[in-house]
């Protein structure tokens, strides 16, 4: 669900709709880290990362 708007825009670049600009390019990356970060629980990779 998180991805729908990146997906959408592949698609539509790849249909045709829409032109492949940087401005595009730069947002799906910024949904794509802001998704990382979402999901990603940064306490247990920094308190495994401590630990050994």
């Amino acid at each position: 669900m998180m991805t729908e708007s990146v997906f959408g825009s592949v698609f539509s670049v790849m249909f045709g709709f829409e032109p492949f600009t940087m401005d595009l390019l730069f947002g799906g990356l910024l949904i794509l880290i802001a998704i990382i970060i979402m999901q990603v629980d940064f306490r247990k990779v920094f308190t495994k990362s401590a630990t050994k």
